[in-house]
Parts: C-alpha cells; sequence; structure tokens
C-alpha cells in the first residue's frame, strides 16, 4: 500500500478509506494516514492564520486609512474573512491562534505599512476577533 501513496495518491485516498469503512484494520497504511490526518489539521490551522491576517489587515485599512473610495470594497472583504473564519475556527485553533496573535499581527501590520504611510500600533488591537460570538 505504500507503493500506491507514492504512486496514485486519490486511488490511495479512496483504497484506505474503503478499507476504514469495512473495518480492515490489517490492509491500512497506518504511517502515511496518520501523516495526512496531522497535515489536514495543520492544512486547517494555516487556513486560520491567513484569514485572521486578512481581518486584521482590512480592519486596518478601515480604521487607519481615509479612503472613502476602497471602504465598502474594504467592509465587504473584512466581512467575508470573518464569516470564513467563524466557519473554519475551532476551539483547539481558537487557543493555538491566541498564542500567536501578536506575530500574526505583526506580519498583517507590515503588509499594511508596505502599501499605505501610515502609524499602526506595534501591538494588536483587534484581539477580540478570536472571542466567542
Amino acid at each position: 500500500m505504500t507503493y500506491l501513496y507514492d504512486a496514485d495518491f486519490l486511488l490511495w485516498t479512496e483504497k484506505q478509506a474503503d478499507f476504514l469503512r469495512q473495518s480492515q484494520w490489517n490492509h491500512l497504511d497506518i504511517e502515511h494516514l496518520a501523516e495526512e490526518i496531522e497535515a489536514m489539521g495543520r492544512s486547517e490551522l494555516n487556513k486560520a492564520r491567513s484569514l485572521l491576517k486578512q481581518i486584521f489587515i482590512h480592519r486596518s485599512k478601515l480604521e487607519f486609512i481615509p479612503d472613502k473610495y476602497n471602504r465598502n470594497h474594504w467592509q465587504h472583504e473584512l466581512n467575508e474573512f470573518s464569516d470564513q473564519l467563524e466557519d473554519t475556527l475551532t476551539p483547539s485553533m481558537r487557543i493555538k491562534l491566541e498564542l500567536e496573535i501578536n506575530k500574526i499581527w505583526q506580519r498583517a501590520r507590515r503588509d499594511v505599512l508596505t502599501d499605505y504611510d501610515i502609524e499602526l500600533p506595534e501591538n494588536c488591537p483587534y484581539i477580540d476577533v478570536l472571542e466567542v460570538q
């Protein structure tokens, strides 16, 4: 089964799912299954990080940039990113993101300051974004 993992990943996933549904435990590629499950979790966490960064960017633009022309666009983008984060966020992700919030803020801040000559706070002013609604 390890060969199939490297040669045809889609077929490997289909077979692994069939083995699980049929309780054929001895046919499972346990090591690769464990790696893929961990990778799925990392992928979802990275998605949440990216959404949080975009939320910080757009909230900063709305709060600190006096650009009436782009405000509606930024607000629509902020709404979309916020909805996606709400749909993605789990309790364990929330804990991890709370620990990384300043790192994510610094990256968002850097991106805004690359495009605009404005003053932004050093520390994240938007810690409320992770609060349970």
